[in-house]
C-alpha cells in the first residue's frame, strides 16, 4: 500500500506525453510489444500469473489511451479542420510509473489474497486446537472415572475372594484359630482419687479452713484491739492495760488447749 501511494504521487507529477509523434504508432509499437511479451508467458504460465496480469491491465491502459487518443484526435479535427495528426509521445517514466503501479497493485491483491487464506486456515487451526482442549479434558474426566471405579471394583473383587475362602475353609473346618498370649485382667485400683487420699488431706484442708476463717473475721472484724489503729486515727493514748495471767485464766487455757490436742487427736 505504501508503494502503491508512493507511485500515484509520482505519477501524479508526470506528464502523459513527453514530445511530438503520431500517437497511433506509439501506441500500436507499445501494443504489439506487451502482446509479444503476454503471448510468450502464456507458453510458460496460466492468466492468473501476476506477470501475466500485470500485462494485461497495461494492454487494457494502451487501448483506453488508443481509444482516448482516436476521440481527441476526432475532436481536434473537426474544431480546427486541418489534417494534422501529430501528437505528443507517450512519456516513458509516466510508462513505467503506471507499470509499475499496476505490479503493486496485482502484487497487494495477491498478498491479500493470501493474508484472507491464511486467516481462513487460522481460524480452522484455532477451532481445531478447542476441539481438541474439549476433548482433552473430555478424556481426563474419563480416565479419573475410570480409574475410581476400576480401584473400587478391585477393593470389592478382594474382599469378594476374601469372603469365598473364610466361607470354604469354615464349612472344611479350616477357619482361623486364635490363641490368647496376653489374657484380659480386671483393674485392681480404681483411677482418681481414693479414701486414702481424702483420710490425709482430710485434716490438712480442715485446718487451713479454720485459719483462713480466723483471718477473714479478724479483717471484717471492725472493733480496734491494737494501740497501734488508734495512733492511726490521730487519738492520744493516755495508757494501755495488759492481759493479766492469774491462775484461773491460765488453767482455762490450759483446759482449753487439752481439749483442742484431744479433739484433734480424734479427729
Amino acid at each position: 500500500e505504501t508503494s502503491i501511494v508512493a507511485v500515484q504521487r509520482q505519477l501524479s507529477n508526470e506528464s502523459e506525453f513527453s514530445s511530438q509523434k503520431y500517437k497511433a504508432d506509439v501506441y500500436g509499437e507499445r501494443l504489439k510489444s506487451l502482446e509479444a511479451s503476454r503471448n510468450n508467458l502464456l507458453l510458460t504460465y496460466t492468466e492468473d500469473y501476476p506477470d501475466v496480469v500485470s500485462l494485461t491491465y497495461q494492454i487494457e491502459d494502451i487501448r483506453d489511451a488508443m481509444r482516448q487518443a482516436d476521440a481527441n484526435k476526432n475532436s481536434d479535427n473537426d474544431n480546427s479542420g486541418a489534417g494534422n495528426e501529430q501528437e505528443a509521445v507517450l512519456n516513458p517514466l509516466y510508462q513505467e510509473l503506471r507499470s509499475s503501479l499496476s505490479n503493486a497493485i496485482t502484487r497487494k491483491q495477491t498478498k491479500e489474497k493470501r493474508l484472507s487464506a491464511l486467516r481462513g486456515l487460522m481460524d480452522k487451526e484455532f477451532d481445531r486446537r478447542k476441539r481438541i482442549a474439549e476433548r482433552g479434558a473430555e478424556e481426563a474426566e474419563l480416565t479419573r472415572d475410570y480409574t475410581v471405579t476400576k480401584r473400587i471394583y478391585e477393593d470389592m473383587l478382594e474382599r469378594k475372594e476374601k469372603a469365598r475362602l473364610s466361607m470354604t475353609l469354615n464349612v472344611e473346618g479350616q477357619g482361623v484359630t486364635y490363641r490368647i498370649q496376653e489374657p484380659a485382667l480386671p483393674p485392681l485400683n480404681p483411677v482418681g482419687l481414693r479414701f486414702l487420699h481424702f483420710v490425709l488431706l482430710g485434716p490438712i484442708v480442715g485446718l487451713l479452713v479454720i485459719i483462713g476463717l480466723a483471718v477473714a473475721y479478724i479483717f471484717v472484724d471492725q472493733r480496734i484491739r491494737f494501740p497501734e489503729r488508734l495512733h492511726e486515727l490521730d487519738v492520744t493514748t493516755l495508757a494501755v492495760i495488759p492481759h493479766i495471767k492469774t491462775a484461773f485464766t491460765k488453767r482455762v487455757v490450759r483446759i482449753d488447749m487439752i481439749i483442742c490436742v484431744a479433739l484433734s487427736i480424734v479427729i
